[in-house]
């Protein structure tokens, strides 16, 4: 087995917030994971930067359940975005994420590059709101 690949959802994750730690440490207002954002659902990572709620669904291999994922957090989140170890993106994925609007975050050792950039939501006022208050809460 090639080291360089996760074993788990979680070491996904753990790159990824690294990452946004080091490249957003300027301009993020906070940054969480398993934020709650409407009935049972949660966004694997969350943050607030400037004035937007951001959130990424990071799965390892169960790239549609990402997609439909993602889609549902347009509810709650300014922009949306799926997180997947580069290696895996296929061309497949990437289409499919940009025909829902949705971004898509390649995640490698040491980084993350935004492939695709994350369409602007009119998500719902009051569901948007508790996420922020959850965020701001991680900032204090």
């Amino acid at each position: 087995m090639n080291r360089q690949q996760p074993r788990t959802e979680r070491e996904i994750v753990d790159t990824l917030v690294s990452a946004l730690r080091e490249s957003l440490s300027s301009t993020v207002i906070a940054l969480g994971r398993e934020i709650s954002s409407h009935g049972r659902a949660r966004a694997d990572v969350a943050f607030l930067i400037d004035d937007e709620v951001w959130a990424v669904e990071v799965k390892k291999t169960d790239w549609r359940r990402a997609i439909a994922q993602a889609v549902l957090n347009r509810y709650a989140f300014d922009r949306s975005l799926i997180g997947l170890w580069r290696t895996e993106l296929e061309e497949e994925i990437v289409d499919e994420a940009e025909r829902w609007g949705i971004g898509v975050i390649g995640i490698q050792p040491g980084g993350a590059e935004v492939l695709i950039p994350a369409a602007q939501n009119i998500p719902d006022p009051s569901l948007r709101d508790r996420v922020v208050v959850r965020l701001e809460r991680l900032a204090e």
